[in-house]
């Protein structure tokens, strides 16, 4: 595939469990969005670090996902949620955060923060923030929602990030909802300081 080394291509093959017609199709997609963004293809600058799959079979499937990286998330982490509405990324969020509220708050509601725009939780080791982006057009804007203030005393999961994927040099995860024939999967990218994180990830998932 173009851009890619058989290593690389061998690798999301086994460790994945996906056919090679599906890595192929995840390979092309993220190579033309790289051309697309660069003008080209810079293997240097595209290689694919800490990139792994994750079939979400169920809602079951995607709560566990939620609690592994919630025992993993510490303060000042971004965890950056990205994909079409409705694919996921609000009931993810609510299981990262139920799992980590003190246990006198499990029963409050976990909403989307699509109008409040930003909501914090008081969680077991910190405050949690929690952003949904979409409405926010201006850097101005952003600045007012305080993130820097709540990272500075937990992690940020991030909904629609698109407008801030370049503000901070944090330990960034980015989580991509994917449909892969039909299957609804996600995508674990290593922006900084996950890369092992991942690997745990990775390891409860495939045995």
């Amino acid at each position: 595939v173009l851009g890619h080394s058989l290593g690389e291509y061998s690798a999301l093959c086994s460790i994945n469990s996906l056919t090679i017609s599906e890595t192929t199709k995840i390979l092309q997609q993220r190579g033309r969005a790289m051309q697309q963004s660069v003008g080209g293809i810079d293997t240097k600058m595209v290689a694919i670090i800490g990139l792994d799959i994750v079939n979400l079979e169920n809602e079951s499937t995607t709560q566990s996902l939620g609690i592994a990286l919630s025992e993993l998330i510490k303060i000042g982490d971004i965890i950056l949620l990205e994909g079409e509405m409705g694919s996921g990324k609000t009931f993810l969020a609510r299981s990262i955060i139920f799992n980590l509220l003190e246990e006198k708050y499990k029963g409050i509601e976990i909403p989307s923060p699509t109008f409040t725009l930003v909501q914090e939780y008081n969680c077991k080791q910190f405050i949690l923030g929690h952003a949904d982006l979409y409405r926010i057009k201006s850097s101005n804007e952003l600045e007012a929602l305080g993130i820097d203030n709540i990272l500075e005393r937990g992690p940020v999961l991030i909904e629609w990030p698109e407008k801030i994927k370049n503000f901070y040099e944090n330990d960034t995860l980015e989580i991509k909802f994917r449909n892969i024939n039909e299957k609804k999967s996600i995508e674990l990218t290593n922006i900084k300081g996950w890369k092992k994180r991942i690997n745990l990830i990775k390891s409860d998932y495939n045995g």
